[in-house]
């Protein structure tokens, strides 16, 4: 028979909405300031030194700047969107910190997101040794403050006790 626990822990320390959208409209009103300073001092030079060419190359630095910035956002939104492991965690050393917690046999269906720019979301399956059923919220609880030390804000933690029984030990 399983025993399913779950830990979640939810801190409102951070701020979920919209960071990339942030990011973009910040892009946005850079490339406004930018475009009056290139003005100014394209103004400026042309005004002084006759160098005509000066215009398009602030123009292709400004859209080269921009591009760069826009190409790493998309990618950052990309990243959220395909609910990929974000890059400040480790699934290896988790693991591996996990395996270690005295009691724990196995860990199985892990998975690590990002639902915004900060905010990691994990959930696990931990094979208990049956000597250690009557531990299991010691358990939990370790399990947990490992997960949160490895930057993961709301763990989920299933505990079972018999692998062979839980239908998503290939995962």
């Amino acid at each position: 028979m399983n025993s399913h626990h779950h830990g979640h822990v939810h801190h409102h320390g951070h701020n979920h909405s919209h960071d990339h959208n942030s990011k973009a409209i910040m892009l946005h009103l850079l490339e406004d300031i930018l475009g009056w300073i290139a003005v100014l001092i394209g103004a400026i030079v042309i005004y002084y030194t006759g160098w005509f060419w000066i215009d398009g190359v602030l123009a292709l630095a400004i859209a080269a700047f921009i591009g760069y910035n826009a190409a790493r956002n998309l990618i950052g939104t990309m990243r959220i969107l395909l609910q990929s492991v974000p890059e400040n965690v480790s699934i290896e050393k988790l693991l591996s910190e996990l395996h270690q917690i005295k009691g724990v046999q196995d860990i199985h269906d892990l998975h690590v997101w990002r639902v915004d720019g900060s905010y990691n979301i994990g959930s696990l399956h931990a094979v208990v040794s049956p000597a250690y059923k009557n531990n299991e919220s010691d358990m939990l609880s370790a399990i947990v403050s490992l997960m949160e030390k490895h930057k993961i804000q709301h763990p989920t933690v299933q505990i079972e006790t018999d692998a062979l029984n839980c239908k998503l030990v290939a995962c």
